[in-house]
């Protein structure tokens, strides 16, 4: 497959989900193989989808995942000393689908609970006085943390257990807003519905 070509998908949803192929996939063959020019292969691998406008998601298992959101936030910290972080965790499209995050045993969303536990983690150490929001949608209910969301592997239901009680909510569910406002404040969460989000859609904030 080559540059430009797309490939669609069911993303569980009944919505078609389209994935671009980023480069052209090259074998290297060594002078001992036995595989001979015009031989039909079956390839076994994983690969990074790359979605919509060429987002591709970051491994939530890997060590260097998190290595790289502390730089990050240590650089941060220092050039702009925030009272406020938004933890820009939302619309996550693929979890779990590589051999790292299977290897866990976990759902997708245990994985996930683990990672913003992670992120808060860093932000308290390198920020410790920055006042922590997330966006709700992956940590919703009502919303994306439900089973075989787009390319997660399996469901997202617990991914709310990672969210410490200090972690105010960005909350743009404007399709179940009642419901998701109501999971929060009983969860004691904080937060602000973004009127943006939902004006946009006929919804009154």
């Amino acid at each position: 497959m080559r540059t430009g070509q797309t490939r669609t998908w069911d993303a569980g949803n009944g919505r078609g989900l389209i994935i671009r192929i980023a480069r052209i996939c090259r074998w290297l063959l060594t002078p001992q193989s036995r595989i001979r020019d015009g031989d039909l292969l079956k390839v076994s691998y994983y690969y990074a989808p790359v979605l919509d406008a060429g987002q591709v998601g970051i491994c939530l298992s890997h060590p260097e995942t998190y290595k790289i959101l502390a730089d990050g936030f240590h650089g941060i910290s220092e050039l702009l000393g925030p009272s406020k972080i938004l933890i820009s965790c939302d619309e996550v499209r693929v979890i779990g689908q590589c051999q790292l995050c299977r290897s866990r045993n976990q759902n997708c969303g245990q994985i996930l609970a683990d990672a913003v536990k992670k992120c808060q983690a860093i932000i308290k150490h390198e920020i410790p006085e920055a006042q922590m929001f997330v966006w709700s949608d992956m940590f919703d209910p009502y919303h994306n943390a439900v089973a075989n969301y787009y390319l997660t592997a399996s469901t997202l239901e617990g991914s709310w257990e990672g969210i410490g009680a200090e972690c105010g909510i960005f909350n743009w569910n404007f399709g179940k807003s009642s419901e998701s406002l109501a999971f929060f404040n009983k969860r004691g969460h904080r937060q602000i519905s973004h009127g943006i989000m939902m004006s946009r859609r006929g919804k009154k904030a």
